[in-house]
């Protein structure tokens, strides 16, 4: 198996990290972009502050996801040192960088998901079920990174070039 560096899986996290963001700004985005044109705002404006934003997180989180190697490489050389190693990350530290993530996303999502409990608890009628239901996914998700790294890992393991789902003999990711 090959192993696997600190940076590639931290930009692999991070790349996840900015999908799920875009995912969650999306219903913001969207109804932003609605009242701007209803006020009858420039379209460029509509396009700079709503679609930028939501493609700019899209394409940052899938070039991170896709190509950790080349972007890890590329940020571990620097000004003349030539083409080094990059540190390899074991299990125990991969898993520990999984179930920091989980807590981000689930702190993330813990405000979103107050706010909607305590407008839904009122019944009242401006309760966004788009934004209640991406905080739950969000909690959902920060929850399964932190209580379950072993099997995030591994599924991570099978998705990546050449990867498989058991750690190497020398403990390494």
């Amino acid at each position: 198996m090959r192993a696997h560096s600190v940076g590639r899986l931290g930009l692999s996290l991070i790349g996840f990290f900015a999908l799920v963001q875009a995912l969650v700004i999306f219903p913001y985005l969207a109804t932003w972009g609605i009242e701007l044109l209803r006020g009858n705002q420039s379209p460029v404006l509509v396009v700079l502050t709503t679609i930028l934003p939501f493609a700019l997180l899209i394409l940052l989180g899938v070039v991170l996801v896709t190509n950790p190697d080349r972007i890890a490489r590329a940020l571990a050389q620097g000004e003349g040192e030539g083409d080094r190693e990059i540190p390899v990350v074991s299990v125990e530290i991969a898993q520990v960088l999984f179930a920091a993530t989980g807590v981000l996303i689930f702190a993330g999502a813990i405000p979103d998901l107050f706010r909607g409990a305590v407008t839904a608890l009122r019944g009242a009628q401006d309760l966004r079920f788009q934004a209640l239901a991406g905080a739950v996914a969000r909690a959902l998700l920060g929850v399964v990174l932190f209580f379950r790294p072993r099997a995030v890992l591994d599924f991570w393991r099978r998705t990546q070039p050449g990867g498989d789902a058991e750690p190497g003999r020398d403990g390494t990711a």
